[in-house]
């Protein structure tokens, strides 16, 4: 069989057989027996003039401010070179150098090993030490971990 056709071949064979899966699964569900819901309560739990029941627009200052107030603190937590950005409803609530550029981790990461690689060479190998305050038990460690 000539080489180019094996991938158009291969997808056509799962796209039948994911269809023929569909319907075998459309049929199933057709001839289960499907339950009714169940009836709503006559009553109703909240009172008509709950305070649960005020629209979110006359919530909402009370809720930003509210949220605002719990992250100050793990904000000022943060160390020196960090970004972050806290947003509801297109409403910056914290901005924390959010417009400074940085590197992002994962494409770091590739840039060190690209040059661990040309540096090093292929065939060097790289040791990770992990350490641990107490053996584990049962295979679960409990406490720090380092690498």
């Amino acid at each position: 069989m000539n080489r180019r056709f094996v991938l158009p071949l291969l997808l056509l064979t799962i796209t039948v057989l994911s269809a023929f899966q569909a319907q075998r699964t459309n049929r199933a569900i057709a001839a289960s027996e499907i339950v009714p819901p169940a009836r709503s309560p006559a009553s109703v739990d909240t009172p008509a003039l709950s305070v649960r029941r005020i629209p979110e627009f006359l919530q909402s200052p009370t809720a930003e401010r509210r949220l605002r107030e719990e992250l100050v603190a793990p904000v000022e937590a943060l160390p020196s070179g960090t970004c972050l950005a806290v947003a509801e409803h297109g409403l910056d609530l914290v901005s924390l150098e959010s417009s400074t550029p940085m590197a992002p981790a994962s494409t770091q990461k590739l840039l060190t090993a690209i040059a661990a690689l040309h540096v090093l060479g292929p065939d060097s190998v790289l040791t990770t030490t992990v350490v641990v305050e107490e053996p584990a038990v049962d295979g679960v460690v409990l406490g720090d971990l380092w690498l």
